[in-house]
C-alpha cells in the first residue's frame, strides 16, 4: 500500500520519514505546493524530545558545515544552547544553563537552527531514501501540488491539483 501525504513543508517530511519508519506502507508520495522549499522562516528551538525524534528519523541535527551557505543541504547547522536568558523588569538579565541530563541519559540537548536549514536537512533524509534509491518504502516528493480539489468514496481518495496531476490512496483508516 502507498501512503499519500498532501501539503509537504517540514510537517509533511517529518509524517513521510515517520510513515517509512513503521513499516506499514510499500512507498510514500508527498506533494508540495511550493515550486521550491520556501526560505521564509526564523530561528527554532527544538526541544530534547524533538531532537530524540529527529535522531530517531534519521535527520542529522548535529552534522553538516556549520560554515556552509544557508540552504545548502549540508546535514544540518544547529547549534546546542547552553543557556536561556531571561530580560528583567529592572533591566538585568538573567542566565540559566539548560541541564542536558535528561532522564534519558543520552544528550539530546535543545538545538536552536535557522527554519530553512531544517527543512533542508529533512529532504536530505527524505532524498536518502528516493525512488531510485533501492531502498526499501522510497519516498518521492513531487513539488508545484497546489491541492484544488479532494474526493473521497468508500474506496479510495482522489486528490487533484493546479498543474492537473492526481493522486488516489486509501480512504482514513483503509
Amino acid at each position: 500500500m502507498r501512503a499519500v501525504i498532501v501539503g509537504a513543508g517540514m510537517g509533511g517530511l517529518m509524517t513521510a520519514l515517520a510513515l517509512r519508519q513503521s513499516g506499514a506502507f510499500a512507498s510514500v508520495y508527498v506533494y508540495e505546493q511550493t515550486k521550491v522549499p520556501s526560505t521564509a522562516g526564523a530561528g527554532l528551538n527544538i526541544p530534547p524530545n524533538g531532537a530524540r525524534i529527529c535522531r530517531w528519523l534519521g535527520v542529522d541535527l548535529d552534522g553538516g558545515d556549520s560554515k556552509g551557505p544557508d540552504g545548502v543541504i549540508d546535514g544540518g547547522r544547529a547549534a546546542i544552547l547552553e543557556s536561556t536568558r531571561q530580560f528583567n523588569a529592572d533591566g538585568s538579565v538573567t542566565k540559566r544553563p539548560f541541564d542536558h541530563v535528561t532522564a534519558a541519559g543520552d544528550g539530546a540537548g535543545f538545538h536552536h537552527m535557522h527554519r530553512l536549514d531544517l527543512l533542508m536537512c529533512l529532504y536530505k533524509r527524505v532524498s536518502d531514501f528516493g525512488i531510485d534509491s533501492g531502498a526499501p518504502c522510497p519516498i518521492a516528493v513531487h513539488m508545484d501540488c497546489r491541492l484544488t480539489q479532494l474526493r473521497q468514496t468508500a474506496g479510495e481518495v482522489l486528490a487533484t491539483f493546479s498543474n492537473g496531476r492526481t493522486a488516489t490512496g486509501p480512504p482514513s483508516g483503509g
